[in-house]
């Protein structure tokens, strides 16, 4: 056990104690207490808790494939390219994190779920799985775009950040409490974040940190390639928001039904290269489809050379990892 798995195994075991524990959200701890108690009748030992959260993750990571083939099969209307964003992402250059004790697993479960019930109109049951998405990551409250979109509006969990004021500011003095509780919004998740990782605006344009952005190129390379090419497609479609115009012949990943994914996969992407540790891009990314599907497109686009190169390249990259995750090396 390593990286964040080990703060996942204490929180499920012991509660939030410490304040850098406030960086993770409280969805997969509770699924593994669940999951303990139901699955291994009430067996506490941490051996049993590595294994009940293993077996979770796997069997959302099979059910998110599934989600996300029947996610593209409805907004592609493209078989081919949907089958192969689905195949390209059960090989997810992150495949590790996705099999390990991580949220990426059923952050992908319940986001495609989400995105699924929103496309078919199903709004009530989408904000439903993306609250629990939300469970696990906190990046799920970007799914709200969605609902924004829909409905022509421009404009860390409540009770956990309650919780947190509880403890390090409510229950102290003032010679003891922390400095965020005197902030105009006292967030405990912004300065964990801050303070712990110190994640923040160019935080991470370091000189010792080029490796990292060499290890985080590939997805950027991809998802950069993915959003200009769509926006070369239809600029003017791509630059006035013109969503929902029946265009012949625009269907798979030119489809105007992608605009909203593509505007939120040009924000994270933005997001995540300025304001994160730039090495975990390729896991970050593992809940966007337009990923896959882009990947899908040009693997179904009939280049076999490039489709070959695509595939060992998620092949190759998921074992890299999976050696550096096993030898405590980023990106983790």
């Amino acid at each position: 056990m390593s990286w964040d798995a080990v703060y996942f195994l204490d929180i499920a075991e012991n509660g939030y104690m410490y304040e850098q524990e406030f960086a993770f959200f409280p969805g997969l701890p509770i699924l593994l207490r669940i999951g303990s108690r139901l699955l291994l009748r009430g067996n506490s030992s941490r051996a049993a808790r590595i294994l009940i959260g293993a077996l979770m993750t796997n069997v959302a990571f099979v059910l998110a494939v599934v989600a996300l083939y029947k996610l593209g099969r409805h907004l592609l209307q493209n078989e081919r390219t949907a089958l192969a964003a689905a195949l390209l992402f059960s090989i997810t250059p992150a495949g590790f994190f996705m099999s390990a004790i991580y949220t990426e697993s059923p952050f992908a479960l319940f986001s495609f779920l989400g995105l699924l019930q929103h496309s078919t109109g199903h709004d009530l049951n989408a904000a439903l799985m993306w609250a629990l998405a939300t469970c696990f990551r906190s990046n799920g409250i970007a799914f709200i775009g969605f609902f924004l979109w829909r409905f022509g509006v421009h404009p860390g969990l409540p009770g956990r950040g309650h919780h947190g004021y509880h403890i390090f500011c409510a229950t102290r003095d003032e010679s003891t409490r922390r400095t965020w509780c005197n902030s105009k919004i006292p967030l405990i998740y912004s300065y964990v974040q801050e303070a712990y990782w110190n994640n923040g605006f160019l935080r991470y344009f370091q000189p010792q940190q080029v490796p990292n952005f060499l290890l985080a190129a590939p997805m950027f390379t991809i998802s950069g390639a993915g959003v200009l090419e769509y926006a070369r497609k239809d600029l003017r479609r791509f630059f006035t928001l013109d969503y929902g115009v029946i265009r012949n012949g625009l269907t798979g990943f030119w489809s105007s039904r992608l605009l909203p994914y593509i505007y939120l996969w040009m924000c994270l992407l933005l997001y995540c290269g300025t304001m994160m540790h730039v090495q975990v891009a390729t896991r970050f990314f593992t809940s966007m489809p337009c990923v896959y599907w882009y990947a899908g497109h040009l693997v179904s686009m009939g280049n076999g050379s490039l489709a070959r190169k695509l595939v060992a390249f998620f092949v190759c990259y998921g074992m890299v990892t999976t050696v550096l995750f096993a030898s405590f090396l980023p990106p983790a």
